[in-house]
């Protein structure tokens, strides 16, 4: 409901519901972005996921390099070295550009690839980084993710 009452200037907007009783949005550009000050709950998911990828490579590394010697933690680093890359830009996402979310979509989609051979080889391993992969390009794809990104930034 809106409680502007009509005036002689023109309309009033409400300071809550914007004008005609509508809700403004809460990550438009044609909206307040000096209110967009919060990152979105889809971008700290992503932010989170891509830092416990990344550790899971540090770990899957160091046990590989414990339990089969360095060829087969040549190996695992390897098969995640794109997560790591990506657990790297996360440090980033709440004061970076739109660029580090296409970088972090373009790297998961890519391990993606990796991931789904090593899932057709029958390889140990497979599955984990692809499903992450997935839930990272899906999070950071989203429209809130977008304007998180690309929203105007005081010097």
């Amino acid at each position: 409901m809106n409680t502007a009452s009509p005036s002689p200037q023109g309309p009033q907007t409400d300071a809550v519901y914007g004008q005609h009783g509508q809700a403004p949005a809460p990550f438009s550009h044609g909206g307040d972005w000096q209110s967009v000050t919060k990152m979105p709950g889809n971008v700290r998911a992503a932010q989170i996921l891509a830092f416990v990828m990344a550790g899971l490579c540090l770990v899957g590394t160091a046990l590989g390099g414990v339990l089969g010697g360095p060829r087969l933690a040549g190996a695992v680093f390897a098969g995640g070295v794109l997560n790591l890359v990506v657990g790297i830009l996360a440090f980033r996402f709440h004061r970076a550009g739109n660029g580090a979310r296409i970088a972090s979509i373009v790297l998961a989609s890519v391990q993606m690839v990796f991931a789904l051979g090593a899932v057709a080889r029958m390889a140990g391993g497979g599955l984990v980084p692809m499903a992450g992969a997935i839930a990272l390009v899906v999070l950071l794809s989203q429209s809130s993710a977008k304007a998180w990104f690309t929203r105007h930034r005081s010097a």
